[in-house]
């Protein structure tokens, strides 16, 4: 017979909002634990060898909620048909169990490799209890179970699994208050492990704690101050979520938030109510029982719930189709989210006078659901996704106040993170957006200040002096430029004092836009982004700083004033720009040479070319974060350069610029090449504008420095279309409608092809583009020397080029004829 037991699990007034909302205030917290975690020399579990381990409960605990341990995931042990299973049990003597949790193999993958089970248990304050890690072996069924199965009553055995799972990490330190075992007798070799507890907490205190986040003076706060004052927890749930949601400014038109539309596709939606992640590939991803956002996958791509998440498809198919399986889904998702993952302020993983890292340790911190990013997003999205719901009956009181709440606490968190570059960027802006929006926040005058202070040392320290940003990426670029110009605006309206620094330095970086702007209309991606990406902001903010020429550019030339300079140089960010006019039929050429940077590639050197206003040359994009496709669009063979043994080469640093009304000179050198000692690659870039004796024309002069053997590889990335090669004549030609490009090697022994590598289209589709390849494997030093000729015409013009080479020195000449017309550069 099991022994009596009377825990209270509710909390200790009767005066409450509702037992979901206490459940979300009343977080779960770290109670137990071993340090020093081991993943070097891990441990085993078998079947009917368990791991196990006894440890004490702390004071006022009255549930163990989660247990946490570390598990390899890839770990080529784990088989399809095991899983495992923590135990909570009595004592070692296993008399009766107090709760339980299993892991299939399909949910094998967790964030950092931190393994969450979910127990729920009651359990006693100051009392021994025993945890024990198993396996078990789960038969693979197929789709439809047979009729004589279910007759027998009977089923086949397990699919192949020999139940046994390691890569489990060990403490180095062990874990004082207990003892660890293995297959059932003590050890020193104890798991790593780490218990998440409720405690007893007085709900009075709680919800005075929560609600004094509020500004209660506020004047529209005057019923939720009274009922605060007489402790009356319903009336003042009910009195905040009326506020809120009479705000209609935070919430999306009614037409968008009811759109019916029989013909809406539910499947993401269908797939998100019943705890399912939708991927590109036609795959799902199942994040078990209780929507776990600590799931990780390979696609995941650095953002995968932290933001969106699932609230997007959720409110699509509650708008679209009115079922209230979607509303149930929203709220369950909601309780899910605050219950397991609770504000690591009030969770206790950072100290009262800690500062909060941008990026959070995994785990109760709560790893990338909590990064500055993430949480960042979210406030942002604010009541967005929640107006889709607001008229659901599913859509419960208590989560709709714990929804309010916790906003509060998400700014509470950033308030006290630390970052740099454009995390410090957004998340000082979402704070500063934050309270402006949120005056109701006991401390949102506050966020104001700091994140308008913090903003504007941070344009001071994250933007090199021509403007451009740090991080030598055009999307990131823009995000932070239009968060400065924010600041100058808020500043007026709010009469906050601003730096003259500040406004030159942003106007700067929509100076580089401008300049950087292809002749139609888009922009050059660099770095970490994908096209197509444009920038309003030069028609929207043209008054901001009375730039009648960024108006010109924004608006393709229909309104403003043209800008007087068609080449200009970025020597800090390391871009170069050179145009024959402003016209939409312009030649362009961008060429990078600069320091990489966070978000960079090792692009070094790259060109990027639109002919007759057509862009031909371009770079790749990086598709999605953290897959190998965007390892391999990082690295330098994705991109418009040259590559020595294939290695990468990082960075490059400005040798020469000398613009003029018929010539453009560029010269610039890599700052060395990864596992390439002694060798450097030097490019020159001499752009022949037309004139009425010589065509338009970039010959590009690299020159490979350095000893010994190596393979070279000169690389132009073609946008997708038909490109065609003549190895003979070390020619590649493009044959699309419009402006076409042809690229030829002028030096003999080269060999030219046209190969297919994986890119991001123009249009923002991923697939293949051609790369034209030109080849060549001798001692060093060694060069090539390569004309890019515009051409307007179906078939390439016919020309004749020489390589020219004195008798004696070092230097080198390209002669270009088409027609009647010559240059000798």
């Amino acid at each position: 017979m099991l022994p009596a037991i009377a825990i209270a699990l509710s909390l200790s007034s009767g005066l409450v909002g509702g037992p979901i909302l206490e459940d979300i205030l009343n977080p779960v917290v770290r109670d137990q634990g071993t340090t020093g975690l081991d993943t070097e020399d891990p441990l085993t579990v078998e079947a009917g060898s368990s791991i196990g381990q006894t440890f004490v409960t702390g004071d006022n605990v009255i549930e163990l909620y989660r247990v946490m341990i570390w598990q390899a995931f890839w770990h080529e042990t784990w088989d399809a048909d095991e899983r495992l299973v923590l135990t909570l049990w009595d004592s070692p003597e296993k008399n009766y169990s107090r709760g339980r949790d299993v892991v299939p193999y399909e949910r094998r993958m967790w964030e950092s490799a931190l393994t969450m089970f979910v127990l729920e248990a009651p359990v006693e304050p100051s009392t021994e209890y025993y945890l024990e890690l198993t396996v078990e072996r789960e038969p693979l069924r197929p789709a439809e179970v047979p009729t004589e199965w279910i007759l027998a009553g009977e089923r086949p055995g397990a699919a192949g699994g020999d139940g046994v799972v390691g890569g489990i990490g060990r403490t180095e330190d062990g874990y004082a208050a207990g003892q660890a075992y293995a297959g059932g007798e003590p050890t020193d070799r104890g798991m790593w492990f780490e218990t998440h507890v409720r405690r007893d907490v007085d709900a009075d205190d709680l919800y005075a704690e929560a609600f004094g986040r509020l500004n209660l003076d506020y004047p529209a706060f005057a019923d939720v101050s009274a009922a605060v004052e007489t402790r009356d927890w319903d009336r003042a749930c009910d009195a905040l979520i009326e506020h809120f949601e009479s705000r209609p400014e935070l919430f999306p038109p009614p037409e968008e938030r009811v759109s019916l539309d029989p013909t809406f596709d539910t499947t993401e939606a269908d797939l998100a109510a019943a705890h399912r992640v939708l991927l590109e590939d036609g795959n799902t991803v199942d994040l078990g029982p209780r929507f776990s956002h600590h799931s990780l996958w390979p696609e995941r791509g650095g953002v995968g719930l932290t933001r969106s998440g699932l609230r997007k498809p959720l409110a699509a198919g509650y708008s679209h189709t009115g079922h209230e399986k979607y509303a149930r889904a929203w709220n369950e998702l909601l309780r899910s989210f605050f219950v397991n993952h609770p504000s690591p302020l009030r969770a206790g993983a950072f100290q009262p006078d800690e500062t909060i890292p941008a990026a959070l340790p995994p785990g109760l911190a709560g790893g990338s659901m909590w990064s500055g990013l993430a949480i960042g997003a979210r406030m942002a999205h604010g009541f967005w996704y929640y107006g889709v719901f607001m008229d659901s009956p599913s859509f419960t009181r208590d989560v709709r106040a714990g929804f309010i709440l916790n906003l509060g606490e998400m700014a509470d968190v950033l308030e006290r993170m630390e970052g740099a570059g454009n995390w410090e960027t957004q998340m000082a802006t979402g704070l500063m957006e934050f309270g402006i929006t949120y005056p109701e926040f006991a401390r949102a005058s506050r966020w104001i200040e700091q994140g308008f202070g913090t903003l504007v040392d941070n344009a001071l320290s994250t933007v090199y002096p021509d403007g451009c940003l740090h991080e030598p990426a055009i999307g990131y670029h823009m995000m932070c430029m239009r968060r400065y110009a924010k600041v100058m605006r808020v500043a007026a309206e709010m009469d906050l004092e601003l730096p003259p620094e500040l406004p030159d330095l942003t106007e700067r970086m929509y100076e580089y836009v401008m300049y950087s702007t292809l002749p139609d209309g888009n922009l050059p991606i660099w770095g970490d982004g994908n096209p197509p990406m444009d920038c309003p902001d030069l028609v929207d903010d043209a008054a901001l700083f009375g730039r009648d020429d960024f108006l010109f550019v924004g608006t393709g030339g229909e309104r403003g004033t043209e800008p007087t300079v068609t080449d200009k140089a970025f020597p800090d960010g390391g871009y170069y720009f050179m145009r024959t006019d402003w016209s939409p039929d312009a030649h362009y050429m961008a060429v990078r040479c600069g320091p990489r940077g966070s978000h960079g590639h090792d692009d070094a050197l790259e060109v990027l070319v639109a002919s007759h206003g057509e862009l031909r040359l371009y770079d790749p994009g990086i598709f999605n974060y953290g897959t190998p496709e965007a390892r391999e669009l990082r690295r330098t063979a994705s991109h418009g350069t040259v590559t020595i043994d294939g290695a990468n080469t990082r960075s490059a640093h400005p040798l020469a610029w000398m613009p003029g009304e018929d010539l453009v000179y560029f010269a610039g050198e890599s700052d060395g090449t990864e596992g390439v000692e002694g060798v450097v690659h030097q490019r020159r870039v001499i752009f022949a504008k037309p004139t009425v004796d010589g065509p338009a024309a970039w010959v590009v002069f690299d020159d490979i420095l350095g000893e010994a053997e190596h393979e070279l590889v000169s690389r132009y990335r073609f946008v997708p279309g038909d490109v065609e090669v003549d190895a003979d004549a070390r020619t590649v030609v493009s044959a699309d409608d419009g402006g076409n490009l042809l690229i030829r090697t002028l030096e003999d022994g080269v060999g030219a092809d046209v190969v297919d590598r994986i890119a991001v289209h123009p249009g923002g589709e991923f697939g293949e583009a051609p790369a034209a390849e030109f080849a060549l494997t001798t001692d060093l030093p060694a060069a090539f020397t390569t004309i890019l000729l515009p051409f307007d015409e179906p078939a390439p013009p016919e020309i004749r080029s020489q390589l020219l080479q004195p008798t004696s020195g070092t230097g080198r000449a390209a002669w270009l004829e088409m027609g009647d017309q010559a240059i000798l550069v």
